[in-house]
């Protein structure tokens, strides 16, 4: 979810009290502001956030859509999946400490990526599909985006795909294998 501009065009009020908002949901625990990923810290604080409720069920209550059950394949299924697999990565981040900075990244033609942990000049990148095949064509996009981050960021494509491979530098991995093998990060 997109928090700030949007929001604050909607609900007719400026956007440093949508910012406030989001700043008191975030330290009342109820969820995370993940920054626009700029080497600069300043710099990405200009970039528009985006904000994950660590309940799911309180993000289907606000948009009304608690009595649609998520379907794999659907939109819907694939925005639940990236935010509990971003809550958990930061989830243990902090439990083993390891004190990667978390972004995301979107270029002005709408590229993204889901993720970035970020810690001195180390950077992995994390691309999220609740898919159970890994569509090639997506890693070899994702990797020709991944060059942008310097000579070797740690790019990984989580889906729920069991068979673990190796595309244009990218690990293809089982989400569950990352979550996993985290704490070796």
């Amino acid at each position: 979810m997109e928090p700030e501009g949007n929001i604050a065009r909607d609900v007719g009020v400026k956007s440093p009290t949508v910012k406030t908002y989001f700043q008191i949901l975030e330290e009342t625990y109820m969820g995370i502001v993940l920054p626009h990923y700029h080497q600069s810290v300043r710099k990405s604080q200009i970039g528009s956030p985006k904000f994950y409720f660590f309940d799911t069920g309180l993000k289907k209550a606000l948009e009304g859509s608690l009595d649609s059950v998520p379907t794999p394949g659907t939109s819907q299924f694939g925005e639940l999946f990236e935010t509990f697999l971003i809550l958990e990565i930061y989830r243990l981040n902090q439990y083993f400490e390891k004190d990667f900075r978390l972004s995301f990244f979107r270029t002005k033609h709408g590229n993204e990526i889901d993720l970035i942990l970020t810690k001195g000049r180390k950077r992995i990148l994390v691309e999220i599909k609740s898919s159970s095949k890994v569509d090639e064509l997506e890693v070899r996009n994702f990797s020709r985006l991944s060059k942008d981050f310097g000579p070797e960021p740690l790019s990984y494509y989580l889906s729920q795909d069991l068979w673990e491979r190796e595309i244009e530098n990218v690990k293809c991995l089982h989400w569950s294998t990352f979550l996993k093998t985290f704490h070796n990060f």
